[in-house]
């Protein structure tokens, strides 16, 4: 029974030495090159050689009773590079063969992994192979008690890396790499490392980066991009990772494919893969896509893939983004991904699978796709300007036209005003013709540029008109009316109510409804746009949130008194409104004498609390609320001028003078400290300081006395008596004049 026994332990932590071992066989795509990875037994040797067909290697791994698990090889990777992968029946290697003109190459990993790595290439490799390992005290059992000494004692195995991981570095220098436990030769090494495995953990989820801001560049560093139409800075290459790393973890958006760190470095996509002069012409619509329809099908009704992504690409040449996904979706396991995710990107959608992320500073196309397809770039990210306008003149002159207003537009949103007018120059240069839309264009540049009454012009003459851009440009230009404070005519008030109406049922239909909420607001028509808010069903939630939350925003902001109480007092705290928002309102009440109100507003909300404004706001309130002990409590921690003047202020009602003197003394508020000064009894600083009733009154304070040697009575005595009485009361009356109290 105990022979049994220790054979099923046995079997359980050494399944090779009781059957048959199952190898499992793992996948990844890594930009220009896709890596598998076997892991394989003890003491096994291996190699790697070109297999007698073309197109075919073979990987022999030198060990008995063996299998290959390859059933999930293609769940990560897709055949354009390896389009099968299969182990011969009975034997102990793996057939890997090939969709492209490749050459394979292998490197061992830790002593226990395989990596064959596939790339683009025809130049022949000579086999590669290795000697079976030395197994020691790691194999079998005893590695679980294994103990080890050096840099990295401990006991059992040592921590692996997932070798699908990409890393910083090439690819050529893995199997030059020291153990992640050896202490690096040089600081450049060090960093490189650690940026590597921050990069790694954040990538997988198990880091939250706390970053939100990039820290500034050095002044040299601006000096030397002054004049430069690139944002691109050529530096080490620990300047780029850096850079890239900190743009990545300064996004606040887990979504946004902009912000995904990509550890292996820049992956820029072929410029091949870019080539729109080659798809075809103008007219292909005409000529070349239906030629092209009568191939898509072969043979047993099969999609012909060639003829399917050339069709694709005509479409996107000529700017029909809906039909070439629509092409693409006939065959979705194979479709190309960097033409679907053009064919969105020409119809004005982002880049949502991130084919073109974090390729703003390549060299070459791709460069103004991964611009045009991104929303919003994290800070410090490079920008490679000339390659992206130079790309731009290269393009079909329909999709020049196309495209053209939206890069202007995301090169203003980036910073980049010159290079955003410089798009539009070229665009009407080249079609001899200023277009209603390079015309709303220029007037999105403008406003982010600060010129407001020049884009609001322009955009109410578009609105006025009877044409395609009409409602873009409306809800532009209520935006733009509503963010500086402006009031709108009623004529575009009329205009936006009819839009919200008429395209109540359409994807425009919300976006317009806000604009006229915004309306309303802007010209103080606060019933009306209550009303709206409270009556509308049919409007997503978000959007009524965002709505509910400029209401309140503009009431305590520009409202007069009436409306304000009636509408913040009136409905009482909401939650979901943005914090700003909450803390203009409690401050507001706070000036109206109201603090409880304003203390509800902060705590039921559902805010958070940790924020300085937060903090700032709720000191505020507490000391209105007579609770100078529990604002100071709530100030721990916080620096600033503004933190000290409420810190003297609670310090006032808790009696110590002396600190808010002080306090104000620092903030160079004269007044208040004289006035401190003499609450704390200091009458030689109030005696000393400007000349009015409370230094006379000080120095009155503060003088002895008078002693007479000779009390005999005198006139002279008599006379200086009587004039310092007369000195003392007029002192008393300037004082009470100054401290009386008003009827109001």
């Amino acid at each position: 029974m105990i022979r049994l026994g220790w054979l099923i332990f046995l079997g359980l932590i050494l399944p090779g030495s009781l059957s048959a071992q199952s190898l499992p066989v793992k996948s990844g795509e890594h930009g220009d090159f896709t890596r598998i990875v076997v892991t394989i037994p003890d003491g096994a040797s291996w190699s790697l050689a070109r297999g007698q067909e073309p197109r075919t290697y073979r990987l022999d791994v030198g060990a008995d009773g063996i299998s290959f698990d390859t059933s999930t090889v293609f769940d990560r990777i897709d055949r354009s590079r390896i389009s099968a992968l299969n182990a011969e029946p009975g034997g102990s290697n793996l057939r890997f063969e090939l969709s492209c003109d490749c050459v394979a190459t292998g490197f061992l990993h830790q002593e226990e992994m395989v990596v064959v790595d596939v790339r683009q290439g025809s130049k022949p490799t000579d086999p590669v192979a290795s000697e079976p390992k030395s197994t020691g005290l790691s194999s079998g059992a005893n590695a679980l008690s294994e103990i080890r000494l050096g840099a990295a004692p401990g006991i059992g195995p040592m921590q692996r890396m997932n070798v699908l991981l990409p890393s910083f570095l090439s690819e050529q220098h893995h199997t030059d790499r020291k153990p992640r436990n050896v202490p690096a030769e040089s600081t450049l090494e060090f960093e490189r490392d650690l940026a590597e495995q921050i990069a790694s953990a954040a990538t997988g989820g198990l880091l939250r980066p706390a970053l939100r801001h990039v820290p500034a560049a050095k002044p040299h560093d601006l000096e030397d991009d002054m004049g430069r139409e690139t944002h691109h800075r050529e530096g080490s290459d620990m300047r780029s990772i850096q850079d890239s790393l900190e743009a990545a973890l300064s996004s606040d958006d887990p979504t946004n494919p902009e912000a995904r760190i990509r550890i292996s470095g820049q992956a820029c996509v072929d410029d091949d893969e870019l080539d729109f002069n080659s798809w075809g012409e103008d007219d292909a619509l005409e000529t070349l896509i239906p030629s092209l329809r009568v191939k898509l099908y072969g043979e047993f009704d099969r999609i012909d893939e060639t003829a399917l992504k050339e069709i694709a690409r005509a479409y996107v040449r000529i700017g029909f983004g809906a039909e070439a996904r629509a092409i693409l979706e006939l065959d979705a396991e194979s479709g190309d991904r960097v033409i679907t995710a053009l064919a969105g990107m020409v119809d004005g959608l982002p880049d949502g699978s991130g084919v073109f992320a974090g390729q703003t500073a390549c060299d070459g196309r791709a460069a103004l796709w991964s611009l045009l397809g991104s929303r919003e770039l994290p800070n410090a990210t490079p920008i490679n300007v000339p390659a992206i306008l130079r790309t731009f003149e290269e393009l079909p002159l329909l999709l020049r036209n196309l495209i053209g207003p939206e890069l202007s537009t995301r090169f203003a949103r980036e910073g980049d005003v010159n290079a955003a007018r410089s798009v539009l120059a070229r665009l009407e240069r080249a079609t001899g013709d200023m277009t209603e839309d390079m015309i709303l264009g220029r007037a999105r540049v403008d406003r982010i540029d600060g010129a407001v009454d020049e884009a609001r012009h322009v955009l109410n003459e578009i609105a006025g008109k009877d044409g395609p851009n009409a409602v873009e440009a409306t809800i532009e230009s209520i935006e733009l009316s509503s963010e500086n404070g402006s009031d709108i005519s009623p004529r575009m008030v009329e205009l936006t109510a009819a839009y919200a109406t008429e395209l109540r049922k359409t994807d425009e239909g919300p976006k317009m409804w806000l604009a006229h909420a915004r309306a309303l607001l802007s010209n103080r028509r606060y019933d009306e746009a209550f009303a709206s808010i409270d009556s509308s069903r049919d409007i997503p939630p978000e959007v009524l949130e965002s709505a509910l939350g400029e209401a309140m925003s503009a009431v305590s902001r520009i409202g007069d008194d009436v409306s304000f109480l009636k509408r913040i007092v009136g409905r009482g705290p909401s939650r979901g409104l943005p914090p700003e928002t909450v803390i203009s309102i409690a401050d507001r009440l706070i000036a109206l004498g109201m603090p409880e109100q304003a203390e509800r507003w902060l705590t039921e909300t559902g805010i958070s609390t940790a924020s300085r404004p937060y903090r700032m706001s709720k000191a505020r309130t507490l000391v209105a609320l007579a609770k100078p002990e529990e604002a100071e409590i709530a100030l721990i921690g916080l620096q600033g001028d503004d933190v000290l003047q409420l810190r003297a202020e609670a310090r006032r009602q808790m009696g110590d003078f002396s600190y808010v003197q002080t306090a104000y003394e620092r903030l160079g508020q004269e007044d208040g400290a004289r006035s401190a000064a003499w609450l704390a009894g200091d009458w030689t600083t109030v005696a000393n300081g400007e000349a009015g009733a409370l230094s006379s009154a000080a120095a009155l304070a503060e003088s002895e006395d008078a002693v007479f040697a000779d009390a005999r009575p005198s006139l002279q005595l008599a006379e200086t008596i009587a004039g310092e009485s007369s000195q003392t009361r007029a002192t008393l009356e300037e004082l009470l004049a100054t401290t009386r109290l008003t009827d109001q």
